[in-house]
């Protein structure tokens, strides 16, 4: 997740192209980071059960509050801004299709053959035409692939996966970057299409490269997923405090991202232009993973929890009355 306001800040701080270092940086961190963070979030949701119980909370919740807050910031930035809770803005489909996913997982376990059928439905989304950016229908289906086989991931396959030798890893890190690299220089895809929002046909692809790319990417994500985990050091780190952190960090590096985006970085020299992104990155980071940050983050939610549980007695008593 630490990862992730550093593509985003790159994407959008001007003179971005895929051909160049940015685009280096930014195709190699999403080419993996959100379909793997929706793995380990599947890995985390071993009790089906009780995952429906806290998907409201844990996810929906803030995705109301938070499309509500970035609404006002954005007519605040831009002047203009719509609000519609159908089409999730920028960053925040992510919440929506792990509310998707956590709360339908009770019945999706129940589904005989589902990892053939969700990599049918990874492989053939970009072929559906009406997956797109409403309900974020193109990613969460896309997706969807990668939180089960975080959901089917057991404790045996992950210390195998722990004990792989260095040049197993090495293979799939270079394997990875290769990936990266034909992304970049060879390949006929846009950065849009790392993202899954739409059909292929909206990024002028083929039917065959739109499922080849899939491919591509599926195995990059899972060489990358491999290497991170094998490579995942037994003790708590400062990596710890930022995983357990995530939402914060996550939902906090918006509004900054939302200032790059209007008022870019001066590129004209490299340096420069690298050292602020650099530096913006890792104040992110320190910055909306203290203790100041979590705790506005969950004071905030706590208060919206709150107006949530007053509206349902509200209600109760309503229903009592007629």
């Amino acid at each position: 997740m630490c990862l992730i306001p550093l593509s985003h800040y790159t994407r959008v701080a001007g003179g971005f192209s895929l051909d160049s270092a940015g685009g280096l940086i930014y195709t190699g961190i999403m080419i993996f980071t959100m379909e793997g963070f929706v793995l380990l979030s599947g890995f985390l949701s071993k009790n089906p059960e009780r995952s429906r119980k806290g998907a409201f909370k844990t996810f929906l919740l803030p995705y109301l509050v938070w499309t509500t807050v970035f609404f006002g910031y954005r007519y605040l930035i831009f002047g203009t801004a719509i609000l519609n809770y159908l089409n999730p803005p920028f960053a925040l489909w992510f919440l929506w299709s792990l509310f998707f996913y956590r709360f339908f997982l009770k019945d999706l376990v129940k589904i005989p053959y589902r990892m053939i059928l969700a990599l049918a439905l990874y492989l053939l989304a970009g072929q559906i035409g009406f997956f797109g950016e409403d309900l974020e229908l193109g990613r969460t289906a896309s997706f969807l692939f990668f939180f089960l086989i975080g959901y089917q991931l057991d404790w045996k396959t992950l210390e195998r996966i722990r004990e792989l030798a260095f040049w197993k890893t090495a293979l799939l890190a270079a394997a990875f970057t290769a990936v990266v690299l034909l992304y970049c220089f060879i390949l006929p895809y846009s950065s849009e299409f790392l993202l899954f929002r739409s059909p292929g046909s909206f990024y002028g692809l083929a039917w065959y490269q739109d499922i080849l790319g899939r491919i591509l990417i599926g195995a990059a994500t899972l060489s990358m997923m491999t290497v991170l985990l094998n490579r995942m050091p037994d003790r708590p780190s400062f990596l710890t405090r930022i995983g357990r952190n995530t939402m914060p960090l996550y939902i906090f590096h918006l509004f900054i991202r939302y200032l790059v985006k209007v008022w870019g970085i001066p590129s004209d020299n490299p340096i420069l232009y690298y050292g602020i992104l650099l530096a913006l990155w890792i104040g992110t980071i320190l910055i909306f993973t203290s203790k100041p940050s979590i705790r506005l983050y969950d004071w905030i939610m706590g208060h919206a929890e709150k107006v949530v549980e007053k509206s349902r007695d509200i209600i109760q008593k309503n229903r009592k009355h007629c």
